[in-house]
């Protein structure tokens, strides 16, 4: 099993949400997205009341960071 190093969120963005679905839309009009440290973006999804302070980095653990458990 790969596991992804943990980085620190530094800031939390929300968008729009522009999605096609349009019932999406209606129930949830912001998105929100995490930035961290290492300068990767995490999207979050509708929900914009999770807000982790650290989170796993896909993107840096597909660089060669991530390590065997």
């Amino acid at each position: 099993m790969r596991r992804n190093p943990r980085k620190v969120v530094a800031r939390f963005e929300t968008r729009p949400n522009d999605s096609r679905y349009v019932p999406s839309r209606l129930r949830w009009p912001v998105c929100s997205t995490a930035v961290l440290i290492c300068g990767h973006r995490v999207n979050l999804g509708m929900g914009v009341d999770y807000r982790p302070a650290s989170m796993a980095c896909v993107q840096c653990g597909l660089a060669g960071e991530a390590r065997e458990v």
